[in-house]
């Protein structure tokens, strides 16, 4: 390689880095926000367990009076299982215009074949070396960010 091609790699490494921070300052916009509703709740429940306790009930008096919050998480922090499974009808359409060309028999045979593959290295360099993809498009970066998820919990 020379130096002009090396450069030129090292740009699209720093854009897609870019454009992943950005998406991670997304989401952890999105998980603050969730983490603000969560806290409301919780006061918003503890009020509501400190007024029925004060009706002197019998029943209040022998449990606990916090009501148990669900664990929230963003949306995005969710494991996939199933590419085919995961990917909505506007995505789907996205991913065949954007990224296989119209061909949606080649890409639910790419999506069989990533469901079937063990890690996310063997993932990425299988769609590397059959698809020559922008890293640096917003469509590649959102379908490597579920490749991501596919393998790893957030």
């Amino acid at each position: 390689m020379n130096k002009q091609t090396l450069l030129d790699d090292i740009r699209k490494r720093m854009i897609l880095i870019q454009e992943q921070m950005k998406q991670l300052n997304y989401q952890i916009e999105q998980f603050s926000a969730l983490s603000t509703e969560d806290d409301s709740l919780e006061k918003n429940n503890k009020v509501l367990a400190e007024s029925v306790a004060d009706k002197s009930n019998p029943i209040a008096e022998k449990t606990d009076n916090t009501i148990a919050q669900p664990q929230l998480k963003p949306v995005d922090a969710r494991l996939i299982v199933d590419l085919q499974k995961a990917i909505g009808i506007n995505d789907r359409f996205r991913f065949k215009n954007d990224l296989f060309k119209g061909d949606a028999k080649l890409m639910s045979d790419t999506f069989d074949f990533l469901n079937n593959v063990d890690a996310f290295e063997e993932a990425m360099s299988y769609v590397r070396s059959h698809f020559d993809w922008s890293e640096t498009n917003d469509t590649v970066i959102y379908f490597f960010d579920l490749l991501h998820r596919r393998y790893y919990r957030s």
